[in-house]
């Protein structure tokens, strides 16, 4: 997967480097301090389970005539269940339906758009490996020129 980045960087896309690749369970546009801090405790003291998954296919959103995420899929019903534990144990209202996948690149400019549709469509229906999630990440994340800066906030372990 991280070759696949790569790739779709040197096309000139905007690619998560391999230390920021995540999956967004939540995502939470503004929230305060106290907020996180309340649901950070909510989470700590819940029984979350672990998650095994499997990362595979690719493709783009919202479409692959307007390409604006280059995506790497997410296979797992228990990824799902924890995700949807996870929402209800925090009062988090989701306001489109969960979609796991990792974002390979983010698409700014269509200048190098026929090549990434060909590094799509070679990479369609690979697979690129199965782990299981043993602990969830909070993490803050800053917008800058450079990209996204994540921190993270808290380490919650799952069981």
């Amino acid at each position: 997967m991280h070759e696949l980045q790569r790739e779709a960087k040197k096309l000139g896309l905007n690619s998560s480097f391999p230390a920021e690749t995540h999956l967004t369970l939540c995502f939470f546009a503004e929230i305060s301090q106290k907020q996180a801090e309340d649901k950070i405790r909510i989470l700590q003291t819940a029984v979350l389970p672990k998650a095994s998954l499997r990362v595979a296919r690719t493709g783009f959103f919202p479409s692959p005539e307007k390409p604006r995420v280059f995506w790497a899929g997410v296979e797992s019903a228990e990824l799902i269940a924890l995700q949807k534990k996870i929402c209800e144990t925090i009062g988090y209202l989701e306001d489109r339906p969960f979609s796991p996948h990792v974002t390979l690149a983010r698409i700014k400019s269509i200048q190098n758009v026929a090549q990434l549709r060909e590094l799509q469509a070679k990479h369609a229906n690979d697979a690129f490996g199965s782990f299981t999630i043993e602990k969830l990440l909070f993490k803050q994340s800053f917008l800058s020129s450079e990209g996204a800066i994540h921190t993270t906030l808290a380490e919650i372990v799952l069981v």
